[in-house]
């Protein structure tokens, strides 16, 4: 993508196309959702699913125990973590909440 495109889009004068998004979330290593800011609590969820959720991502222990061969996770690491746990989150207790 040339800078022109790329400062239309930053300014807001030009979208975005789908492939576009799909390309930018390959190249920085996130999903699409992250990228389109898809991270938002369900309209269904209810306020004790929010503070559960909230709960375990601010546990300390909960976060210390995901390494690699004994290292720390990075920073970045931990974002994507938390990213992808809370997708699975809300993926699954909206099929216990259908039940």
């Amino acid at each position: 993508m040339d800078n022109s495109s790329l400062s239309r889009i930053e300014s807001g004068d030009r979208k975005v196309s789908a492939e576009e998004v799909s390309k930018f979330a390959s190249l920085y290593g996130v999903t699409t959702d992250y990228l389109l800011g898809n991270l938002n609590t369900p309209e269904w969820a209810s306020p004790k699913d929010v503070v559960d959720l909230k709960q375990y991502l601010d546990d300390p222990e909960a976060q210390d125990a995901f390494n690699f061969e004994g290292k720390p996770l990075t920073d970045t690491e931990k974002e994507k973590l938390q990213i992808a746990i809370t997708q699975i989150f809300w993926d699954r207790l909206k099929q216990i909440k259908k039940k």
